[in-house]
């Protein structure tokens, strides 16, 4: 009997130990278990995010961090396994919000201009001076002239589509610094040929008034006379915005067309000079010009204009005309047979001293 006490109790001794053992080891696999779910909630890494320059700054993620439970303490453990199960989604959703949202003042300031705002911020940043010898516009001017395309008058439309140089006036219409930036235009490839070369948007008076528009625009009569004035009389009274002036004065000024004719013929006389109107003969153009007359031509729609534009006829060199068209370089830059002309010209005055 006494015997069969002893092994029972060996026996429950064994038995006890063996279930401390499997507690403990529970025990040891709770805590694994728990340590697992804290590195698996621990926040994530800072994330990049564009500042308004541009720069890149750190921010936070979303949620706080959870605190780090010590191993072994079952209980604490226990806790914080039910207080991560527990946590509120619409209040993890708010933070990741509140964390995530972009500012109205970041979005204004960073949001792209657009082509208008570009346009008027290279208008302003544009240069006062401008050279209309030049053979190109600025890739800043012409980016404004397409901006603003359907909105210039039809015939700045059809002059910056025929002469792009143009466009470099033709945007500075209206701005102040550009019209108080008179200068000498540098480049002049006539400038030794006994003729001057003058152009109507040239800066010293392009922005005058003239026949209910600018003088860059409207002023090819007066530029043209101007020419044939100045190189026959030597004299610098009358260039192209005196000119003008005079056409005002004297009512050759028209808003509809112009310049009347009348100023080629009665105005120059006016002026001094000596005038005859030539029949469209290519003969009696070829003897006035070889004698040392200078002729201004009237044209229609063609290779000069869309309606309505004078040309000087400054020389024949035995096959061609040589011209200046005071709102065309490139047109003035090369010769022009009688029979690429003909059917443009609408009256001829030849002129001397």
């Amino acid at each position: 009997m006494k015997k069969d006490i002893i092994m029972k109790n060996k026996t429950e001794e064994q038995c006890g130990r063996i279930r401390r053992r499997k507690a403990a080891g529970c025990l040891s696999l709770l805590a694994a278990f728990v340590l697992l779910i804290s590195a698996c909630s621990s926040p994530l890494p800072p994330r990049e995010a564009e500042t308004d320059n541009g720069a890149l700054q750190k921010t936070e993620n979303a949620g706080s961090e959870q605190p780090k439970n010590p191993a072994g303490s079952g209980k604490k453990e226990d806790e914080a396994v039910n207080a991560e199960s527990s946590s509120d989604p619409e209040s993890e959703s708010a933070e990741t919000t509140s964390d995530t949202a972009v500012s109205p003042e970041t979005t204004a300031s960073t949001a792209p201009l657009s082509d208008e705002e570009k346009a008027l911020k290279l208008k302003e940043e544009l240069p006062a001076e401008y050279n209309c010898f030049s053979d190109t516009a600025s890739p800043e001017a012409t980016f404004i002239f397409d901006t603003f395309f359907d909105d210039l008058d039809e015939a700045a439309k059809a002059q910056g589509r025929r002469n792009p140089p143009v466009i470099e006036y033709l945007v500075r219409r209206d701005l102040p610094k550009a019209q108080a930036a008179a200068h000498m235009p540098e480049g002049n490839p006539f400038a030794d040929e006994p003729l001057p070369y003058f152009m109507q948007w040239d800066q010293r008076w392009a922005f005058d008034d003239y026949a209910d528009g600018q003088f860059g625009q409207t002023g090819c009569g007066p530029a043209a006379l101007s020419m044939v004035y100045t190189g026959l009389t030597g004299r610098n009274n009358y260039l192209p915005d005196e000119m003008g002036k005079f056409a005002t004065f004297e009512g050759y000024a028209t808003p509809d067309n112009g310049t009347s004719w009348t100023l080629m013929s009665e105005g120059a006389e006016k002026l001094g000079l000596t005038v005859e109107e030539l029949p469209l003969h290519k003969p009696s153009m070829v003897n006035a010009l070889e004698e040392g007359r200078p002729i201004i031509l009237i044209l229609g729609p063609g290779d000069f204009t869309a309606s309505g534009h004078y040309i000087v006829l400054r020389s024949w060199n035995g096959e061609a005309f040589d011209v200046y068209d005071p709102f065309n370089l490139q047109n003035s830059l090369k010769s022009w047979t009688y029979e690429e002309i003909e059917d443009q010209i609408r009256n001829i005055w030849a002129y001397s001293y």
